[in-house]
């Protein structure tokens, strides 16, 4: 899972890169939230954990509703059942901690102009 996630997360990169300045933005928008939920969020919690003696913890608080707000949207736009919505609504948030990995690989292979090798998560058995 996390494997797969990180390569979804530096497509979403590499994609945005590429095509993100012309009109349909691609891969724009799906890319701030993953910088967002996955890495601003939990550095800022993180970061201010002493100074507010452990109050920046209630930031985490945020990721409920958003999570209210996927689980909604497939209840009803996309008829998943109950289960089914809440799962893969908690899974489009924890996902965006393998993603924002990705990307960050993507971006640092730029930096460096290092050539990338696909990122595989399935392994084939030989016999």
């Amino acid at each position: 899972w996390w494997k797969r996630s990180l390569r979804s997360g530096h497509a979403y990169a590499e994609g945005a890169w590429l095509y993100g300045k012309a009109l349909e933005r691609h891969r724009v928008k799906e890319t701030k939230s993953i910088w967002l939920w996955g890495a601003i969020v939990p550095s800022i919690v993180i970061s201010l954990l002493l100074p507010t003696k452990g109050w920046s913890l209630i930031l985490l608080l945020s990721y409920p509703p958003l999570i209210y707000k996927i689980y909604r949207y497939f209840l009803q736009n996309r008829g998943f059942n109950s289960k089914n919505a809440f799962l893969y609504a908690v899974n489009c948030i924890f996902i965006k901690f393998p993603q924002v990995q990705g990307q960050i690989q993507f971006y640092i292979n730029k930096l460096f102009k290092q050539r990338v090798d696909i990122i595989e998560y399935k392994h084939s058995k030989i016999s």
